[in-house]
């Protein structure tokens, strides 16, 4: 179960990125570049150096927690204000189940 559960916890780190990515290049000018290359590049770096398994860094697990809280809800919340409603939902939904299992296994 462990196993699998971390296969769709990828996924839903890919998804994170792809969707960050994806809100990003619907703002216009500059916020369309931080918004879908700046942003991406700070939240991979800030979850391979303090959230990665293997990190030397890896935060403790209240840390990590509220780390998820703020870069999946964000990201949902991004999701929600560009009209990605029923995906918004979706993916909370995962994220909500996947987080739970990831911290109780």
């Amino acid at each position: 179960m462990k196993k699998i559960n971390d296969a769709v916890r990828f996924c839903v780190e890919l998804a994170t990125i792809y969707s960050i990515i994806k809100c990003g290049m619907r703002f216009t000018g500059f916020y369309s570049f931080f918004g879908a290359i700046i942003i991406p590049i700070l939240v991979i770096l800030y979850w391979g150096r303090y959230m990665a398994p293997k990190s030397l860094h890896r935060l403790p697990e209240f840390g990590r927690i509220i780390s998820e809280v703020v870069i999946f809800g964000g990201t949902g919340s991004l999701m929600y204000v560009q009209n990605f409603k029923t995906m918004t939902v979706i993916y909370l939904l995962i994220v909500l189940c996947n987080t739970i299992l990831d911290h109780v296994l």
